[in-house]
């Protein structure tokens, strides 16, 4: 199961004014999703892992998927889609999530 998970973009700057949640640096952001919960370890998707990401957003996400289907999809929409996907991890700010017990990227349905 791959997140991509928005985390603040910039350090912020606390002020008397500003909201509680405004008060939390990048590093605490990041500590909010990365760790263990319940079966699953959330990481912070890193260049190392690239390639295991984009071949589950292959086989999940392209191949058979209907709205791709629609759009046309082939190997340059694939290359094309894995050049996005790859951007945005690129930003240092996509998660995913693996079982505790195998470490690999769970491929079923997410059940809380």
């Amino acid at each position: 199961m791959i997140f991509f998970l928005s985390i603040l973009a910039s350090q912020t700057q606390s002020t008397e004014s500003s909201p509680p949640c405004m008060n939390i640096n990048m590093s605490d952001n990041f500590s909010l999703v990365e760790g263990e919960w319940k079966d699953f370890i959330f990481k912070r998707i890193e260049p190392e892992d690239y390639q295991i990401v984009l071949d589950h957003v292959v086989k999940y996400f392209l191949i058979d998927e209907p709205t791709c289907a629609l759009l046309g999809w082939s190997i340059e929409f694939q290359k094309e889609m894995c050049t996005a996907v790859t951007t945005m991890m690129d930003d240092g700010l996509s998660f995913y999530a693996v079982d505790k017990k195998s470490r690999e990227v769970r491929d079923q349905n997410f059940e809380p």
